[in-house]
């Protein structure tokens, strides 16, 4: 969409760490469980080519900023989910379905970002 080399390359290398990662999930998910992750994948794909389509058939000074904003969507979407879980948490007075380890390990490189650009929001 924006021609830039650098953004092909990381997300290329993003792309094989996840298809890494998948296919090491894959290998250890239970036969009878594999369909669904299957119809998972599917959507997810079914649901880049809808928005990559509609990327390429956009007018080029409007598609930027959409795009951001689907883009904006999804990351908010992805990283509220553990909220979803909360009232069960609060229940149980458990957090063990809380991701701790990658909430601590995104901390940092978020906090270095909010230094390095001087946004009062991430630091």
């Amino acid at each position: 969409i924006l021609n830039d080399h650098n953004m092909y390359n990381v997300n290329l290398l993003g792309l094989v760490v996840n298809a890494v990662y998948l296919s090491g999930f894959l290998y250890y998910t239970p036969n009878n469980l594999k369909g669904d992750i299957y119809t998972s994948i599917g959507k997810c794909i079914a649901f880049s080519v809808v928005v990559i389509a509609y990327a390429t058939i956009e007018d080029k000074e409007k598609i930027e900023f959409r795009f951001g904003m689907i883009l904006t969507g999804i990351l908010l979407f992805l990283v509220g989910m553990p909220l979803l879980d909360i009232p069960q948490i609060i229940k149980n007075k458990c957090t063990e379905g809380m991701p701790f380890p990658i909430i601590l390990s995104l901390l940092f490189p978020w906090t270095l970002y909010g230094f390095a650009t001087r946004n009062q929001v991430f630091i």
